[in-house]
């Protein structure tokens, strides 16, 4: 990697990571288990109260540790798409957002069959967002098979909700 992409990528998770009070690490084994529901959902990352350090971050970025924050409460919305339409989905995804006047994408991870792309809005009022995401998803609907999930999803737990920082910077192609 490049010190210029270095530099962008640790730019990015600094923004990603400066409101949050906590973060996760992923564990090899089982971290915490949560009910919702009747549900038992498991995962790996577990729970540090304390804000994300540049010491952190660099070892994440070094792939020593992968770091990830919870998003349940942020003004972001997250989409994660699996399957045969990665590049389809991203530049619709991205038109959408710019008739929507979303202030900021980034790609967070892209490989083959995924795609994880988040959107920064203009608005901050959570259950406004809550509903540009739905009108968002719904225009997706209408051209693709649905095979995406969106984030925060206030029917997943903490631990459901967790957005995995990226390990390297991709530059929006559209």
């Amino acid at each position: 990697m490049t010190n210029q992409s270095t530099n962008l990528l640790f730019k990015l998770i600094k923004e990603l990571t400066s409101s949050s009070e906590f973060y996760y690490i992923k564990q090899k084994s089982i971290a915490s288990i949560e009910e919702v529901d009747g549900h038992t959902v498991y995962s790996h990352y577990k729970r540090y109260n304390a804000p994300i350090t540049n010491e952190l971050i660099n070892q994440h970025i070094n792939t020593e540790i992968n770091l990830a924050i919870s998003i349940k409460d942020k003004p972001i919305i997250v989409f994660e798409y699996s399957g045969k339409n990665v590049y389809a989905f991203g530049v619709l995804l991205y038109k959408l957002a710019m008739q929507e006047s979303i202030k900021k994408v980034e790609i967070l991870d892209y490989s083959v069959d995924k795609i994880v792309v988040m959107l920064e809005p203009i608005e901050k009022n959570l259950a406004k967002i809550e509903n540009l995401a739905k009108k968002i998803s719904n225009k997706i609907e209408e051209r693709l098979p649905l095979s995406w999930k969106i984030f925060p999803d206030n029917l997943r737990p903490d631990n459901g909700n967790l957005l995995k920082l990226p390990k390297e910077y991709i530059e929006v192609p559209w």
